[in-house]
């Protein structure tokens, strides 16, 4: 993508302007672009831990099956390990969209 900014103007396209086309528009960086538009990092950010919640519920249920003692320890160990990592992932967002 490019970014550019004209005024308090800012573009978004998929090809870059050159000559003519560009007239008064400066090209920016990725970063800038976004720091004009947080509330787009914002919404990204509460869609990413929405779509780690769901892949967090995928795996109550084996959850359940090891506190009933249907799955070992062993058998546990990698979706416990998967799903802490999906909280630690989760915690992160939360915090810097709480910022």
């Amino acid at each position: 993508m490019f970014y550019y900014k004209k005024g308090n103007s800012y573009l978004k396209v998929s090809s870059e302007l050159k000559g003519a086309r560009l007239g008064d528009w400066v090209a920016i960086t990725e970063e800038e672009y976004n720091l004009a538009h947080p509330k787009k990092q914002v919404d990204k950010k509460k869609n990413l831990i929405a779509h780690l919640k769901q892949e967090l519920a995928k795996t109550d249920y084996q959850c359940l099956k090891w506190s009933e003692g249907w799955l070992t320890d062993e058998e546990y160990a990698p979706i416990k390990a998967q799903r802490q990592h999906l909280r630690d992932q989760i915690n992160a967002l939360e915090e810097e969209t709480a910022l």
